[in-house]
């Protein structure tokens, strides 16, 4: 069946937002992408194909069928266009990438089920820099594949450092060869460099204006802008360069429950927004005024310290407070320990001075363990985000400081799952550095669980209660 190519007028409340596309029942347009002439390009989840329009909304050419042969798909939901005009779908069903010519033709494909490099479980999003490098978001293996253009993959990206990424469902690069991911499940924003070493995170769980819900597709606009499909908050945002926010557009009537899973730049200053749950792709012009702060304007999470800070009271490590001496003060060169001098026949005046001397070294320990968002309630078959603020008291520097979480029933039988714990760098004396993990509670999950946090052999815990 063809689609309409009609462009349709919105109510009259938003005359300046337009309807593209495909307003048939089952096609389900999840993906989009635009092309340096303001070619729209729509993926069709239900409709197994990806249709091209005119800037001007009329169809050029659709392709693609059900199955998994050349140009068939299975639940497509992302693409992407080179700036040759070369087109890259993620297929998602059928765990593979395929790359067409620009009039549509198939080229070459490349992908299958599973966890090894150039194999994939349910890719959602693709994106090409302009080096011709493609990254895949293989969103049920919580990672970001780096390929070249013809399908060799030579890296993947899990971002360990920060804990991992969990169910990114969108991807996108910038001019300058950064690339950004929607950690769906960690409900924030990671940009890292093209070797997959984290830059920032921005974004915390919420609806206030720079928070995030289930993130879904990203895209680069004007000054390496980026704007975010908000699925979970019915809406688009644009942050700066630097995660900070500068506005947004709110999914209009009567279409307010509908979830954005992908926004594509163009032509000029519009937006195009695929809207699945209600077969439509959507075009919006900028928004025309600034709303009132909601929530906080910038990032809330960086990945690094920003600052000395003043503790916030901790919750009562059990631990020592001491931590393992590191990189001891060379100018002492060892005398602050008296086996040192024991072979010393002058030693009163060492001993005198190393008693008044004070070894240098790290301490560290969890200042605080919380679940993100607040509370203390979960739901069994949920996953919730653990965030722990590591903050180091001592006088040098600490490196590779690794925070190992746990879990300890306190009643009933909690069947919890910690995803892992995560790395820290580098810990300057003096700052505070936050951390996330995920924690999965099975369906038949009751009871209560003490979430833990262990650094450097110092602990901090959050009990969460888990209500049927």
């Amino acid at each position: 069946m063809a689609i309409a190519a009609t462009l349709l007028l919105l109510a009259a409340a938003n005359p300046a937002r337009a309807t593209w596309g495909t307003p048939i029942l089952g096609n389900a347009p999840t993906g989009v992408a635009t092309d340096s002439s303001g070619n729209l390009y729509v993926a069709e989840s239900y409709g197994n194909r990806f249709v091209k329009y005119s800037s001007t909304g009329t169809q050029l050419m659709a392709v693609g069928s059900s199955g998994n042969g050349q140009a068939q798909f299975n639940s497509p939901n992302g693409i992407a266009v080179e700036s040759g005009g070369a087109i890259f779908v993620a297929d998602t069903g059928n765990n593979r990438i395929q790359r067409f010519y620009p009039n549509g033709s198939y080229q070459t494909e490349w992908g299958g089920f599973g966890t090894g490099l150039g194999q994939f479980k349910q890719p959602s999003a693709v994106a090409v820099d302009g080096g011709g490098n493609v990254y895949i978001a293989d969103t049920d293996n919580n990672r970001v594949v780096k390929c070249n253009a013809w399908g060799w993959c030579g890296s993947a990206f899990d971002y360990g450092s920060i804990g991992g990424i969990a169910g990114p469902l969108g991807v996108a690069t910038d001019s300058n060869g950064n690339v950004y991911v929607s950690d769906s499940g960690n409900d924030r924003i990671v940009k890292s460099d093209s070797s997959g070493n984290v830059i920032s995170v921005w974004s915390t769980y919420g609806s206030g204006q720079g928070q995030v819900n289930d993130p879904a597709g990203l895209a680069i606009g004007a000054s390496n802008n980026l704007f975010v499909a908000d699925k979970g908050n019915s809406r688009v945002q644009r942050l700066s360069t630097g995660g900070a926010f500068l506005s947004e557009w709110i999914v209009p009537s009567p279409y307010v429950t509908s979830q954005p899973t992908s926004v594509a730049i163009g032509p000029g200053t519009t937006i195009n927004v695929a809207n699945p749950w209600n077969n439509r792709v959507e075009r919006w012009d900028p928004p025309t005024g600034p709303t009132g702060p909601t929530g906080p304007t910038g990032p809330t999470q960086a990945t690094g310290p920003t600052g000395p800070t003043s503790p916030t009271g901790p919750t009562g490590p059990t631990g020592s407070t001491t931590g393992p001496v590191i990189n001891p003060d060379g100018n002492n060169n060892g005398n602050n320990n008296s086996n040192n001098n024991s072979g010393n026949n002058n030693s009163s005046g060492n001993t005198k001075k190393n008693k008044k001397s004070k070894v240098k070294q790290a301490v560290i320990k969890p200042v605080k363990v919380w679940m993100e968002g607040g509370g203390s309630v979960v739901r069994p078959g949920s996953a919730v985000n653990m965030k722990v603020s590591i903050k180091n008291s001592g006088d040098l520097t600490a490196r590779n400081v690794y925070t190992y979480m746990g879990k300890k029933a306190l009643a009933g039988r909690p069947s919890v799952v910690v995803k892992r714990g995560f790395n820290t760098r580098i810990i300057t004396p003096g700052w505070t550095v936050t951390g996330t993990v995920t924690i999965f509670f099975g369906k038949r999950a009751h009871g209560k669980v003490a979430i833990t946090a262990q650094a450097w052999g110092n602990w901090g815990k959050k009990i969460l209660y888990i209500r049927r």
